[in-house]
């Protein structure tokens, strides 16, 4: 089952790690996914225990920041343990210690607009109406700039007649300005200050002052909106498919079953 996997792979990972405490630093550490593979095996385990209906907490949750937590200390580099503490946090509804892992991460730049998904969701469901403003400010910033740049590299591009790279800077230009994010940046804003205004004038004002943006966001159709801006492949590797026999076509995770369209659920 799945707790002898979980139980496989750090074994595994205690094994060669051996007893000389060896970590990243002197370069003999063993693969960090033993770690990985465990924490995301502990999270199905949890997704698994809600479905039935469980009696329990969320030890497993618990147990999988544990190994994140200690990924952490063996890994100092580790990215993917940073983003997983972000996710479970957030998925325990502790906002204060998902924040503080996501200022781990270290987010610069376009990362604004790539990660930031990580923790909007929580923020908005939690109420941290001050992190929330200063998330959302934070990637407005960036689209301001990224416009500004972009517009001025698109300019030098067709100056210098390098032609054949415009198509390019136009399509990064035109995701930015549908991107999804940034009208729910925009949005939330708003949102924010008119929640933590006291009186019925600055209300008004608050909703006001956005008015012309806001109805333009509101006008746009579903499908005008990108989403492909977030990444969303960062923990895709950690998530195995199940092993395909093809003697085994009776199999619901039969080679033959994934050919049909996918294993039944």
């Amino acid at each position: 089952g799945a707790a002898e996997e979980v139980q496989a792979l750090l074994s595994e990972w205690s094994k060669l790690k051996g007893d000389g405490g060896n970590d990243a630093a002197d370069g003999a550490a063993p693969p960090e996914e033993y770690l990985l593979l465990a924490i995301v095996t502990l999270v199905d385990m949890d997704r698994a225990s809600f479905q039935a209906s469980a009696p329990g907490g969320r030890e497993y949750l618990l147990n999988a920041i544990g190994l994140a937590e200690l990924g952490v200390a063996h890994y100092p580099l580790g990215f993917h343990f940073k983003v997983l503490l972000v996710l479970l946090h957030g998925a325990l509804g502790l906002p204060h210690a998902m924040l503080k892992w996501y200022t781990a991460l270290d987010i610069k730049n376009v990362q604004h607009e790539t990660l930031s998904y990580l923790v909007l969701d929580s923020l908005c469901l939690f109420g941290c109406h001050e992190n929330l403003r200063d998330l959302s400010r934070v990637t407005v910033a960036f689209h301001e700039d990224m416009d500004k740049d972009g517009d001025e590299a698109l300019g030098v591009l067709l100056q210098n007649g390098i032609l054949h790279r415009a198509p390019e800077y136009l399509e990064s230009l035109r995701n930015t300005h549908r991107s999804a994010l940034w009208g729910r940046a925009i949005v939330e804003d708003v949102l924010c200050e008119v929640g933590q205004a006291q009186t019925w004038e600055a209300v008004q004002e608050a909703a006001t002052r956005q008015s012309t943006l806001l109805s333009d966001i509101a006008a746009k159709p579903a499908d005008y909106w990108v989403l492909r801006n977030q990444d969303r492949c960062l923990l895709n590797g950690l998530n195995p498919l199940p092993r395909c026999s093809p003697r085994a076509q009776a199999s619901d995770h039969s080679a033959l079953a994934w050919r049909r369209g996918g294993a039944a659920v």
